[in-house]
């Protein structure tokens, strides 16, 4: 019985790929000493990165510049990094946007390269895209 192997595409990605500045970011609480105040929500910046940045055509479900359909509309691709703590939530700060990342895939386990899939939230001026 002949032998059938299994195509391997290698991947890589050059550093002149990565153009774009991006705040990795984790959400944190604010409590408020006031007593009938809520609690509020702010970002801890855990790093900056170089990464390259392509965009999905899914740009529907924006109402008044808050993303409802949350679709993943943006890819982060990152240099692998142990900073990086994969289980908690994790922010991307990019151009006055913040996207929630929503999948974090190590590229064929290699430990070199993390895509970042992300949901554009809006302009972070507004509360709504906060979450």
């Amino acid at each position: 019985m002949a032998c059938k192997t299994i195509g391997y595409k290698k991947w890589k990605l050059c550093t002149s790929n990565l153009k774009n500045k991006i705040v990795i970011q984790y959400p944190a609480s604010i409590s408020l000493n006031s007593p009938d105040s809520n609690v509020g929500s702010s970002f801890i910046e855990v790093f900056t990165a170089w990464s390259m940045v392509k965009t999905r055509p899914s740009r529907d479900g924006f109402f008044d510049q808050v993303n409802l359909a949350n679709s993943l509309n943006i890819d982060f691709y990152i240099r692998y990094t142990t900073q990086l703590d994969i289980d908690r939530e994790i922010w991307v700060l990019f151009n006055d946007r913040r996207y929630k990342v929503e999948i974090i895939e190590n590229i064929e386990e290699l430990n070199k390269t993390y895509r970042l899939g992300a949901v554009v939230k809006g302009p972070q001026s507004i509360a709504a895209n906060q979450r």
